[in-house]
């Protein structure tokens, strides 16, 4: 019997991940995305609670707040990409 487990992905705001993991593949000149780089991209919106929001209990930065975490992403989803680049 098949027992159906959602990804981490299925219960992130698509908005906080998908302008930084856009950005990040652009910037970087990436032609795919690998589960490396969404794995750093969802890394990456973790990092970016603040201690106020972790203190709330929230488990996503406030959607105020998406430039910055988008540029988080961003950044570690174009390091990811060029490691890929240059050491695959």
């Amino acid at each position: 019997m098949y027992t159906h487990h959602p990804s981490l992905f299925s219960f992130l705001p698509s908005s906080l991940l998908t302008q930084g993991i856009g950005l990040g593949a652009v910037v970087s000149g990436a032609t795919i995305i690998t589960d490396k780089m969404l794995y750093a991209a969802s890394e990456a919106v973790a990092a970016s609670l603040t201690e106020e929001e972790r203190a709330e209990g929230r488990v996503f930065p406030r959607v105020a707040r998406i430039r910055q975490v988008s540029l988080k992403v961003a950044t570690e989803v174009a390091k990811v990409s060029f490691c890929f680049l240059f050491f695959q």
